[in-house]
Formats: C-alpha cells, sequence, structure tokens
C-alpha cells in the first residue's frame, strides 16, 4: 500500500518512485537519468468533463494523482490524494485509463514507473453541452 508520505514525496521533491509492494523489479528514478534511460512521455492526454447535469461543486478546476504506467505505457492504477471524494474518483477513473504514454526505457527495455500527472477538469455550461441531458 502506498501511504500518503510516499505521495506527498513523489509531488514535493518531483522524482518518481516504484515500490516493492507496486511492482517485482522496483525502479527509482530521478530527474536526470542514464543515457540508456528514457523516461516516459503523454501520447494522448483527455481532459475530464464535467456535464451541466452534474454537481460541479464537488469537482476541482485540477487535481494531481500518480499513476502507475505498465510496460505497454497504459495506466495501471491511479493514486489519489488523500479525502477524494468516491464521485471524483469514478469520474477520473473512467477517463484517466485511456491515457496514454511512453513506457519508460530502462536500457532499451519498457520498465514500470510512477508518474505524477494533473487531471484536468472541464467545466461544460448548458449552452457548450448542447441543453441535451
Amino acid at each position: 500500500m502506498i501511504n500518503v508520505n510516499h505521495i506527498k514525496h513523489i509531488f514535493a521533491f518531483g522524482l518518481l518512485l516504484l515500490s516493492n509492494e507496486l511492482c517485482a523489479n522496483p525502479t527509482f528514478i530521478q530527474s536526470t537519468t542514464p543515457d540508456k534511460d528514457k523516461p516516459v512521455s503523454t501520447i494522448y492526454s483527455p481532459v475530464v468533463n464535467v456535464y451541466p447535469d452534474e454537481n460541479a461543486s464537488a469537482f476541482p478546476h485540477k487535481m494531481n494523482v500518480s499513476l502507475l504506467i505498465d510496460k505497454r505505457g497504459r495506466v495501471e492504477d491511479i493514486y489519489y490524494p488523500t479525502n477524494t471524494s468516491s464521485t471524483v474518483k469514478n469520474k477520473v477513473n473512467y477517463v484517466v485509463k485511456t491515457v496514454r504514454f511512453t513506457p519508460y526505457m530502462r536500457n532499451d527495455q519498457p520498465t514500470k514507473s510512477v508518474i505524477p500527472y494533473t487531471v484536468i477538469f472541464n467545466f461544460m455550461s448548458e449552452e457548450d453541452y448542447g441543453g441535451k441531458f
């Protein structure tokens, strides 16, 4: 289980951390990587739409999370800040699972990694949405 201190350290110091609990081959990635290491890069990153019939006050404008990226560059798991509501988690889970990345490459081999990620919420008006619910 990842604890709150791990998440704080990831965001506070800009480090990427993969603990023994997440993967059999832990990886610790600093901001400067060896020549043979290639960090994760984003291929596709959607926003989370909040529609007019949803309670907009339940959603922040943006939220920092940590993502476990598998060897194929897909989101395997999402780690949320403490006290994130289930409404927000359900909405974010649905959209963030579609985000695509290039996998972290260590010695030309894809490796699981944990990265910081900012979820952006788009609040749609009835006019934007076309008034259809």
